[in-house]
């Protein structure tokens, strides 16, 4: 038993650290369907080309409302490896729920929702819960990183910076190198300190990695990348089976590093769960700042 609570433990400190690390910080198969011979069909205007491939890739955004899948949950924070089973529960513009279980046992461990308007991290081992809106983080708020910047990076698709899609117009805030580097595509976009980076498949037009990277000249430079493979068919469009985060930052004063790696089993448009998480009075509500305490004492 007191195996099993230090293993329990072990994945709530894990999640805890991950948790912090990220507060702080159908386009079709046809090999020629995008590059030189695009742009000689087009009488030469690169621009043209850009702005067809852009649209192409905007367009292979899901359109399901609903995300669900089961999944391997593995997490490399400092050096430190831990797996467990895990879900994931994603609602369009509603919510992005993160699930860690007990190996073998099945019973929940702790969970992290984002919504629109908060963060909610609960503890089930110690029957604890932090619940924080994005303006009180000021990293996130000072650089517009809500939860439509997490909703991008967990759904495969482009951001645009405080809102909840991007549309044909929004398309010219990016740059692109759409037919000199072969095989792929490179999307970027400005926003204060923060830049985005995206690399698309050059004939799928589906996004293999976003780079997120904030410079602060008082504490370095923070990197979260989010690299996504093994795409499956979800609705009429497709969606990585994989997905692997990781974070670099130095925003604690310490150099954090850490991986999150999604292996999803499954993944469906299930509609049929509950978006709310409800506790009941036997949980204590503690401040981010405990949070971020415990962290610098790992």
């Amino acid at each position: 038993m007191k195996r099993n609570r230090n293993r329990k433990s072990c994945i709530m400190r894990s999640l805890t650290l991950l948790v912090s690390i990220m507060l702080l910080a159908s386009c079709g198969s046809k090999h020629n369907a995008v590059g030189e011979s695009a742009v000689t069909a087009l009488g030469g205007d690169a621009k043209a080309v850009d702005e067809a491939l852009l649209e192409k890739v905007n367009a292979n955004s899901v359109t399901e409302e609903n995300i669900v899948g089961s999944m391997k949950f593995t997490l490399d924070l400092n050096g430190r490896t831990i797996s467990a089973p895990g879900s994931l529960h994603m609602r369009r513009n509603q919510i992005i729920r993160l699930q860690v279980f007990v190996p073998l046992l099945g019973s929940e461990v702790g969970r992290v929702d984002f919504t629109p308007d908060k963060v909610l991290f609960v503890d089930r081992l110690h029957k604890e819960y932090i619940e924080a809106d994005y303006s009180s983080i000021s990293f996130l708020k000072n650089n517009n990183i809500d939860f439509y910047t997490l909703q991008s990076l967990f759904w495969n698709q482009l951001l645009v910076p405080g809102a909840d899609k991007v549309t044909s117009s929004d398309l010219k805030r990016y740059s692109l190198n759409g037919y000199k580097t072969a095989g792929r595509l490179d999307i970027a976009l400005s926003d204060g300190k923060l830049n985005y980076e995206w690399s698309a498949d050059r004939l799928t037009c589906l996004i293999q990695q976003a780079l997120l990277t904030y410079e602060s000249q008082t504490r370095g430079k923070s990197e979260m990348t989010c690299n996504y493979s093994d795409f499956v068919s979800l609705g009429k469009k497709k969606f990585p089976s994989t997905i692997v985060f990781t974070m670099h930052t130095k925003a604690t004063g310490k150099e954090r590093n850490a991986t999150m790696t999604m292996k999803l089993n499954s993944v469906s448009n299930d509609a049929k769960w509950d978006a709310t998480t409800s506790l009941s009075g036997k949980y204590e509500k503690i401040e981010s700042s405990s949070l971020f305490d415990k962290i610098l004492k790992m």
